[in-house]
């Protein structure tokens, strides 16, 4: 699986719904970079474990997490993931997962990029 290298945060649209305010946005994005580990292990033990309530539960709180960021194609991915766990075939569980995991390692990597050269700043 390939993931895309388009962009999938809108800074600029986030920095506007949290009122302007970058240092919250930064706060968000480090609290999220070091969360994700824990998170993906989460939902890593629940494929393996194969509990589909689990797995649902890991998916939201992904989902809840990126919502800040206006992140639109990992909060899909998540919320698709979050709803094939309970009703889906194994196969689209799988599918979802890695659809998942690669949207929140491009999300990772923007983030990081956006924090270490100072790109979460102001629009203008």
């Amino acid at each position: 699986m390939s993931c895309s290298t388009s962009s999938c945060c809108d800074f600029a649209g986030a920095i506007a719904k949290l009122e302007g305010d970058v240092e919250l946005l930064r706060e968000l994005a480090v609290l999220f970079i070091e969360t994700l580990p824990d998170r993906l292990g989460e939902l890593q033990a629940a494929m393996v474990e194969d509990c589909r309530g689990k797995i649902s539960d890991a998916a939201h709180s992904i989902k809840g997490s990126v919502r800040y960021f206006l992140a639109d194609s990992t909060y899909a991915a998540a919320e698709h993931l979050e709803l094939v766990s309970i009703s889906g075939e194994r196969s689209d569980i799988d599918r979802g997962c890695d659809a998942l995991l690669c949207e929140v390692e491009k999300l990772r990597r923007e983030l990081v990029t956006a924090i270490q050269s100072n790109g979460l700043c102001s629009p203008g």
